[in-house]
């Protein structure tokens, strides 16, 4: 049986722990920690997108209302890949759109996101969960759609 322990419950607006280095996303720790709940921000080697940012481009859909409105700009998108590669959003830990543009693009790019497999981050040889964030680029110019990983 775990014990669930939290120093910050009280902060709602702290989503990130720092232990020994280590950056877990959540306030759960718990006693004899199963491999499974804790995730990193920076690993040996990061998550990488099956088939590219295209296959992440390909899976979002732009808005038709955003293409007639010819809204265009960048969706930054926080998220966990876990251990299997699959992406996961928990709000709570802050997880989602970060800065979005409106007209239903914010929307279509989780969407996406939620559609793509990744390779998993792997630490010392294991496959460990990894927060990510990804810009969605969307232009009206030419229904464009465009993928990269934040800060890349």
């Amino acid at each position: 049986m775990y014990k669930k322990m939290c120093l910050l419950d009280h902060l709602k607006s702290v989503s990130l722990l720092i232990i020994a280095g280590c950056i877990i996303s959540s306030c759960s720790l718990f006693e004899e920690s199963p491999p499974d709940i804790m995730s990193y921000d920076v690993v040996q080697i990061k998550p990488e997108i099956i088939g590219g940012y295209q296959a992440l481009a390909d899976s979002v859909t732009y808005p038709e209302i955003a293409v007639k409105a010819e809204i265009d700009g960048i969706v930054l998108v926080k998220f966990l890949v876990d251990k299997t590669g699959n992406p996961v959003f928990n709000y709570e830990s802050g997880h989602g759109v970060l800065s979005g543009i409106g007209g239903g693009c914010d929307g279509a790019a989780v969407r996406g996101i939620e559609k793509t497999r990744f390779e998993p981050g792997r630490q010392k040889g294991q496959n460990v969960s990894v927060e990510m964030c990804v810009g969605v680029a969307f232009s009206s110019a030419e229904p464009l759609i465009t993928a990269a990983l934040c800060g890349e």
